[in-house]
């Protein structure tokens, strides 16, 4: 199975975490409360002056590029809106700072209400293991419900130097091989990836239809998370951010499928086909080969499933109107096969679109350009040389439009002796 060691991975994690000696970790954080508060609100300090350095970098960067003026000004202003909430957030930690001796009763009351709270969600989480509970979305739910309460816990006190007074690592093991964590963040990244794990094969037990939709979005969701927890610690970045293309496609094609479903074969067609750019895109970090290979497969096949349901919807409904008014005994009944081979395959792949929707979706087919062949080529000239000219609307003065009287009509207009 895809993604097993990765959906271990949450539960791997509880299983330490109550193993560990994490009281020891608090009771340690909890003497030097006041200095690691400092050091964990100092840092915030750092990464949003970090953080609004890069911002002013960028806006110099954006002003002096060549993009059009339309695209600089839209992008200026993306950037001015991250500098502001950079600044904003560099303003509260700076007062948070000044104000923390007068504080720290209250925080350290708040520390102790959370720590029980956050033990006791990972006991819970734990015991779904220990019963062998299946996954659902309630299971999920409870997984993102404590890490919640974790995220909350590490913008109050650093969870970082908790598990380093513990002496707690975390041994889990993705796709790209085992790992040692002891970085909160990097943490994160991986129980996002492993909750994603699960809604993957949650989405993979359904039918197509809103509830595989509504999974794979979740799991898009995940994924998103870690990509930008990876980004944010400069961690396994490549790997994450494929991972989350494989997500965003596969998502894609469940989307197409659905339109398929709903008789857009067009527009499903388009969802295919940007699926197969996405999953193709992948390249290095993503060492899933097959998988990658079978979905970019399964794009391709549906896309172009979904472009010839159309011509066939047209050589249906004209193999139809043969059926029915030819003399040809022959034809008619080559006619009839047709109707009903096409009308099988339709049936049996996606279900036959209702008689009133046909018009509708041959409106949108784009055929090649017409093109003559060799063999024939030759006898369109001698037609075109030989055809008589149709009539055209006489003009007010009594000669024809574009009238070019006397002129041989195999020679284009501009090339007889008056062009000379």
């Amino acid at each position: 199975m895809v993604f097993e060691k990765s959906k271990e991975n949450f539960l791997e994690a509880c299983k330490i975490w109550t193993k560990s000696d994490i009281s020891k970790g608090v009771s340690k954080y909890y003497e030097n409360f006041e200095g690691y508060s400092k050091d964990h609100i100092k840092n915030d300090i750092q990464e949003y002056q970090k953080a609004i350095a890069d911002l002013k970098q960028r806006s110099e960067e954006v002003k002096k590029s060549k993009k059009k003026d339309k695209e600089k000004k839209a992008t200026l202003e993306e950037v001015k809106r991250h500098l502001e909430e950079s600044l904003k957030g560099l303003k509260d930690k700076q007062k948070e700072l000044e104000t923390l001796p007068q504080r720290v009763k209250q925080i350290k009351a708040d520390f102790q209400e959370k720590m029980k709270g956050l033990n006791k969600a990972v006991e819970e989480v734990t015991w779904l293991k220990m019963q062998g509970t299946k996954d659902n979305a309630s299971t999920i739910q409870k997984m993102q419900e404590l890490m919640l309460k974790m995220i909350d816990m590490n913008k109050l006190v650093s969870l970082d130097e908790i598990f380093k007074s513990a002496g707690m690592e975390f041994k889990l093991e993705n796709e790209t091989g085992p790992k040692v964590v002891k970085d909160f963040r990097k943490l994160v990244t991986m129980l996002h990836e492993s909750i994603a794990a699960r809604w993957y094969d949650l989405a993979a037990g359904e039918k197509i239809g809103a509830k595989k939709v509504e999974n794979l979005k979740n799991m898009c969701t995940e994924l998103a998370f870690s990509a930008n927890a990876a980004r944010s610690e400069r961690w396994e970045l490549d790997y994450y951010t494929e991972l989350l293309a494989l997500g965003l496609g596969r998502l894609t094609i469940t989307l197409g499928i659905q339109q398929v479903e709903a008789y857009e074969y067009m527009k499903a067609t388009q969802y295919f086909l940007k699926a197969r750019e996405i999953l193709s895109g992948i390249r290095k970090a993503l060492k899933l080969e097959k998988l990658l290979g079978e979905q970019v497969a399964l794009a391709r096949a549906h896309a172009s499933d979904a472009f010839n349901i159309v011509y066939l919807l047209n050589s249906y409904a004209n193999w139809k109107a043969i059926a029915k008014d030819t003399v040809d005994a022959e034809l008619k009944d080559v006619a009839a096969i047709s109707v009903r081979n096409i009308e099988e395959w339709i049936t049996k792949q996606y279900g036959f679109p209702p008689e009133d929707k046909i018009n509708a979706i041959l409106g949108g087919m784009i055929w090649p350009t017409p093109q003559v062949p060799p063999e024939v080529s030759d006898f369109m000239i001698l037609q075109s040389s030989y055809a008589p000219e149709p009539q055209q609307a006489r003009a007010s003065d009594g000669k024809p439009d574009g009238s070019a009287e006397g002129r041989d009509p195999r020679i284009p207009a501009g090339k007889g002796k008056a062009s000379k």
